[in-house]
């Protein structure tokens, strides 16, 4: 359940139980209405970005036409960027660029290979500390290791929702 974080200011008094589950009813359609307006604003939020898929379909279709024809010239020309790598136009400029990648084929034998020539150096290992697993410890292993446990009695409320949605 996700924590709610309520306003500063002074909130109503409640008296009864009665007050209490009509204060509930109250925010059942508070939540009603909020999630109305949060669809409300995903399917404007959709519509937006069809409105912009469509729209962005030809220029970005031209785009990566035009694109292809750079790099046909660029590989029907290629002599000519043997002794000048990059060439100045008034609008940009092309050329070819040395790149290099790593191509793994198979990564649980590349690391079994690593290991075993010493090149832990070339491993990549994350570490983060398991919470779950050390609500498990006690408090003094926990204060060993700069932790600790931290109980908190925190109110809470669930709403019956199809009750609510009812009242309306």
């Amino acid at each position: 359940m996700t924590r709610k974080r309520l306003p500063t200011e002074a909130a109503p008094t409640l008296k009864t139980l009665e007050d209490v589950d009509a204060t509930l009813a109250r925010i059942g359609e508070l939540t009603r209405e909020l999630e109305a307006i949060a669809a409300d604003t995903e399917e404007t939020i959709a519509c937006a970005r069809e409105t912009a898929k469509i729209r962005a379909e030809m220029p970005a279709t031209e785009k990566a036409l035009l694109e292809r024809a750079l790099q046909d010239y660029g590989g029907a020309h290629r002599a000519e960027f043997a002794k000048v790598r990059t060439k100045e136009l008034a609008h940009g400029s092309i050329g070819f660029r040395l790149s290099s990648k790593v191509v793994i084929r198979r990564i649980g034998d590349t690391l079994t290979a690593l290991k075993d020539y010493g090149l832990k150096a070339c491993i990549r290992i994350t570490e983060a500390p398991d919470k779950e697993a050390m609500r498990n410890l006690d408090a003094a292993t926990l204060a060993s290791v700069g932790a600790s446990l931290k109980t908190e009695d925190t109110f809470w409320y669930e709403l019956k929702r199809e009750d609510v949605e009812g009242t309306k």
